[in-house]
């Protein structure tokens, strides 16, 4: 699986360390040079494109058989959206795009560009889990055939209220490993929740052997 970000900056640098022990090749494009170099010594294994992503001819070069999605994660809402609306015609499976701005989410919506992240949430976090609907899960499965998504909710009865996310194992006594936490309809990644609350759900890989 190959992925596309347009923007080097915080929310671009997390989802590649996201994606570094995923099996998923990464493509930054960035017009800062800045940028460029700063994830060129963070991470040498990601192909960087020193360009601009709404130019035809820079997204045409990047694109490859195996690209499933184009993450566009910039400062600057006009330009994700832009970016976006070029990766679509392009002909590429997933398109997910940052917006802050109200006006620009109503033109997404009216462009159909519907893959939108929430401002409240984990960027990093909401793309991991739209991935999922993609292909990561059956990535994940293929290569550690024993692993398995599995979905804990939080009430009376669970006794994991009060817990820290990433001390589910613990309580649970298996061996699963925290990815997700919904809450209130909005994702966060285990490590940003302090403890858990009543009402939320938990997702974990399950090692089955």
């Amino acid at each position: 699986m190959h992925v596309i970000i347009a923007g080097g900056g915080r929310t671009g640098r997390n989802l590649v360390n996201r994606f570094r022990d995923r099996r998923i090749s990464v493509t930054v494009i960035d017009s800062d040079p800045r940028k460029c170099e700063r994830i060129s010594e963070s991470f040498p294994y990601v192909d960087i494109v020193l360009g601009d992503a709404i130019h035809p001819r820079t997204l045409r070069e990047v694109i490859v058989q195996k690209t499933r999605a184009f993450i566009a994660v910039t400062g600057q809402d006009h330009f994700n959206l832009l970016a976006s609306a070029l990766a679509s015609r392009l002909g590429i499976e997933r398109v997910i795009l940052k917006l802050l701005d109200p006006e620009y989410r109503a033109l997404a919506e009216i462009m159909e560009l519907n893959d939108v992240l929430d401002p409240a949430d984990s960027f990093a976090a909401q793309v991991v889990a739209r991935l999922d609907d993609v292909d990561f899960v059956q990535l994940v499965h293929q290569f550690h055939p024993n692993l398995r998504m599995k979905r804990f909710s939080v009430d009376g009865d669970s006794g994991l209220a009060g817990i820290v996310p990433l001390d589910l194992a613990e309580r649970v006594g298996k061996k699963v490993y925290p990815v997700l936490l919904l809450r209130d309809g909005a994702y966060a990644l285990p490590s940003d929740v302090d403890t858990v609350k009543e009402g939320d759900e938990i997702l974990a890989w399950h090692r089955k052997h």
